[in-house]
């Protein structure tokens, strides 16, 4: 395999990914996240392909240009054959511009290229070993404030492969119905609210990926006699 250098700039919270044989590859496939940190990077050669790739999230952008983390390629030389670089680029050995700022919890090497579902199974499990929290969730529990429920699973956020079923139980409080949130990412909210009489609810991913989903248990209403 060529030549691979995956430069993590902490310096200016930037990764780049050199993986020609040419000693420059430029625009190399970059990306800078703006916050000051980088959490994730993943940096692919496809060789079959000829395309290089280099992006923060769980799914490799498949065009653009170097700007979009993407690149493709039609030769590699062999003239830097077997050489490895993770972290800092070196560059001007008298100044720290392009070295390592922070610490590497995790570093992977496959001698294939992974699928979508395999680097999401990955970034899944380092973000509940070194964040505490799942990356991706695709369903949402909750309960109607004030209520007392035994929620099977607690409230919480998860991600569900092929299927499951939620339910709840009485605690102090009778459960009846429950409520149904779509996510709308590009809004950024919960949409498309609807109550269903139940107390159990069967969520089920169709294909490799599923909209994210909420349900909010509720209890009985309380009972209200006007008289005029």
């Amino acid at each position: 395999w060529p030549r691979f250098g995956l430069q993590i700039w902490g310096y200016s919270s930037a990764a780049r990914l050199n993986a020609l044989g040419e000693w420059y590859m430029d625009p190399r496939p970059r990306f800078e996240t703006g916050t000051g940190k980088l959490d994730y990077v993943t940096a692919i050669q496809d060789g079959d392909a000829k395309t290089t790739a280099l992006f923060p999230g769980t799914s490799a952008p498949t065009s653009g240009g170097a700007a979009d983390g993407f690149r493709e390629y039609t030769v590699c030389s062999n003239e830097y054959s077997s050489v490895l670089r993770v972290g800092g680029w070196g560059g001007n050995i008298h100044t720290s511009d392009q070295f390592l700022t922070g610490t590497v919890k995790n570093f992977r090497y496959y001698d294939r290229v992974l699928t979508d579902e395999e680097l999401l199974r990955n970034r899944q499990v380092d973000s509940v070993r070194y964040f505490g929290a799942l990356a991706v969730t695709n369903f949402v529990v909750a309960v109607e404030e004030g209520a007392d429920f035994v929620a099977t699973p607690a409230p919480g956020a998860y991600f569900v492969e092929g299927s499951n079923t939620f339910s709840v139980a009485r605690g102090t409080d009778t459960p009846t119905h429950f409520k149904l949130h779509d996510w709308d990412e590009a809004q950024g909210k919960w949409v498309n609210q609807r109550q269903v009489t139940g107390t159990d609810f069967a969520y089920a991913v169709i294909g490799a990926t599923a909209s994210k989903m909420k349900v909010t248990w509720c209890k009985t209403k309380a009972f209200m006699l006007i008289v005029r």
